[in-house]
């Protein structure tokens, strides 16, 4: 199988929510050339909230040398790290899947709206159906990575190679998923191993005594 696209039921959930949330926009509001700029800046605004969420929320943010939102990353992301995903549906992997859905993506949701209506000419469903697309995304290259299978793109299989390395080899680079943007910008970014040692927590992320539970595809290759 090369591709996870039409039968990973999470990336259809945003799509059909984008769907539904731009179809309202465009009853209650229609679509304005503005509504480019608005999904132009929605996008920017993403690749930024993916990586501060997931570099400083979902990974140990010290302050001090104290781990501050320990109970966040232990709840959500350090399973993920010791029992990554190994088959298209688990249900630790869906329980998390809802979990982000519930503690991400609705208050992101929140956010957006106020985004794009408040602060971008009452555009809000424009705003929150970019949010839901690049969640989509987000959902498909996450599974692609973990389950290697392999796409007829390049630039999407760099996608998915981008995150094995930051399971496999070291925690502490490449934290976007849709983008290396903000890896680049923020000196996080790490094309090869060559480029990167190999940590020691890169499983347990610090927190977790728990030896990892990996199969044949938690590899480097």
């Amino acid at each position: 199988m090369k591709d996870v696209f039409l039968i990973y039921l999470g990336t259809w959930l945003y799509l059909g929510l984008a769907g539904l949330v731009l179809s309202l926009q465009i009853a209650l509001g229609g679509l304005y050339a503005i509504d480019i700029f608005v999904a132009s800046a929605s996008a920017c605004l993403f690749v930024v909230l993916e990586y501060l969420s997931h570099r400083f929320f979902l990974h140990p943010c010290r302050i001090f040398g104290k781990v501050v939102n320990r109970r966040a990353v232990e709840a959500l992301h350090v399973n993920h790290h010791l029992r990554p995903v190994t088959r298209l549906y688990r249900t630790d992997e869906v329980a998390r899947g809802l979990a982000v859905f519930a503690g991400g993506i609705l208050p992101a949701a929140a956010i957006f709206a106020f985004f794009g209506h408040v602060l971008l000419a009452g555009r809000g469903g424009t705003a929150v159906a970019v949010l839901l697309l690049f969640s989509a995304f987000h959902e498909y290259v996450h599974r692609m990575a973990h389950l290697r299978y392999k796409s007829n793109h390049k630039w999407l299989n760099q996608l998915c190679r981008h995150h094995i390395l930051h399971h496999y080899r070291d925690e502490n680079h490449n934290f976007g998923m849709v983008t290396t943007i903000m890896d680049r910008l923020f000196g996080t970014f790490a094309r090869n191993t060559s480029e990167m040692s190999t940590s020691a927590t890169r499983f347990s992320l610090g927190l977790s005594s728990s030896s990892p539970i990996l199969s044949h595809k938690d590899r480097l290759n």
